[in-house]
C-alpha cells in the first residue's frame, strides 16, 4: 500500500513538471518579438526617399502606395483630404499637370509601438507641364506613420505648411475680396454680413476730409436709411485697385427715389451717380473708409433746385 502511494505521488509530480514545462515553452513562443527601433527609423526615412522619388519622377502610383487606406492629408489653406480615395482625387491632377522637383530633409523620427512621428523640412517647385511660371515652396512637415500587419510603415496623417509668408500679391487679392464682400453686403442691405467684414472701431468718412467720421453703428443706420429711400439701389464696382493695406474702388450707384431722403419726399425719380472710396484693411477687417460721392448730381436728379446762398445784408 505504501509503495502504491509513493508511485502515485511520483506520477503526479512528473505530470505537474511536464505541464509546467509545456506552459513555459508556450509563453516563450507567444512572447512578442524584440522591436528594432533603429530598423524602424531606417524604414521610415526610406518612406521619405520614396516620397521624393515619386514626386520627382511623376510616379503617382508609387506616391499613393505610401499612404494607409484611411490616411489623412492636411495641406495649408484647404480642407483635409480624408481617406486614400480623397487623397487620390485631390492629388492625381497635380501629378498629371505639373512637373515636381522636391527635396525632403528628415529631422527627427520617434517610434512608439506601432506608431511613429516624423518631423522635417522640404523644398519643392511646381512647374506646369504646358509651360508657365514655376512656384517654389520652402516648408516643414509633421507626419504620423502606422506600422502595417506585414511590418512595413505607411503615412497615416500628414500635416505641412510653408515657411514663406503670403506674397504681397496674395495679400492684395485677399484685401480686394474683403472689400468686394463689404460692397456686396452694403448694396444688398445685409448689415449683419456688413458687420462681419468691418472692425468694431470702423470709421466712415464722407466726404473723405470729414473730421468727424461715422462709427460702425452710425454707418449702418445711414445704410438702412439709404435702402428705405431707394429700395432698388445698386452699386457696381467699375474699378478695384489694391496697394499695401488700402483698396480703392470706383463705383456707380443707381436707384429710384421711393422714400424720404434727407428731408426730400419721394419723387419717383431715377438717378445714377458715381463715387470713389478708399478702404484701409487691418487684421483682416476694414477699419476705415474714406468716400467721395457726386451728391450734387444726385440732388439735381431728385428734382432739387439749387440756388446760391444770398448774402446777409
Amino acid at each position: 500500500m505504501k509503495k502504491s502511494l509513493t508511485q502515485l505521488f511520483l506520477v503526479i509530480s512528473l505530470c505537474f513538471l511536464l505541464c509546467f514545462s509545456i506552459s513555459c515553452q508556450k509563453q516563450a513562443g507567444e512572447a512578442k518579438p524584440v522591436v528594432d527601433v533603429e530598423a524602424d527609423i531606417t524604414a521610415i526615412k526610406e518612406i521619405w526617399t520614396q516620397y521624393a522619388t515619386a514626386c520627382n519622377s511623376g510616379d503617382f502610383d508609387l506616391w499613393i502606395s505610401l499612404w494607409t487606406d484611411d490616411g489623412i492629408r492636411m495641406p495649408p489653406g484647404t480642407p483635409a483630404a480624408i481617406g486614400k480615395e480623397q487623397i487620390r482625387a485631390t492629388m492625381k491632377s497635380l501629378f498629371d499637370q505639373m512637373t515636381l522637383d522636391m527635396t525632403i530633409t528628415n529631422k527627427e523620427v520617434r517610434v512608439a509601438g506601432d506608431w511613429a512621428f516624423s518631423r522635417g523640412t522640404g523644398t519643392f517647385s511646381i512647374t506646369p507641364k504646358e509651360g508657365g511660371k514655376t512656384t517654389k515652396i520652402d516648408g516643414k512637415y509633421l507626419t504620423i506613420l502606422e506600422r502595417q500587419a506585414d511590418g512595413s510603415w505607411k503615412i497615416a496623417i500628414d500635416c505641412f505648411n510653408s515657411n514663406v509668408p503670403p506674397t504681397s500679391e496674395k495679400v492684395k487679392e485677399q484685401n480686394k475680396d474683403l472689400v468686394k464682400r463689404m460692397w456686396e453686403a452694403w448694396g444688398k442691405g445685409d448689415f449683419e454680413a456688413f458687420k462681419e467684414v468691418i472692425a468694431p472701431d470702423f470709421a466712415h468718412y464722407l466726404p473723405s476730409g470729414n473730421t468727424k467720421p461715422s462709427s460702425r453703428e452710425e454707418t449702418i443706420e445711414i445704410g438702412k436709411g439709404l435702402h428705405n429711400a431707394f429700395p432698388d439701389i445698386t452699386f457696381s464696382i467699375e474699378e478695384l485697385i489694391a496697394e499695401g493695406d488700402r483698396v480703392t474702388v470706383r463705383f456707380i450707384y443707381r436707384g429710384t427715389h421711393k422714400g424720404e431722403f434727407e428731408g426730400i419726399p419721394a419723387t419717383g425719380n431715377e438717378f445714377e451717380g458715381s463715387g470713389i472710396s478708399i478702404s484701409r484693411i487691418e487684421n483682416g477687417k476694414v477699419v476705415e473708409q474714406r468716400k467721395e460721392i457726386d451728391m450734387l448730381g444726385m440732388y439735381k436728379q431728385l428734382g432739387m433746385e439749387l440756388k446760391p446762398k444770398e448774402e446777409e445784408k
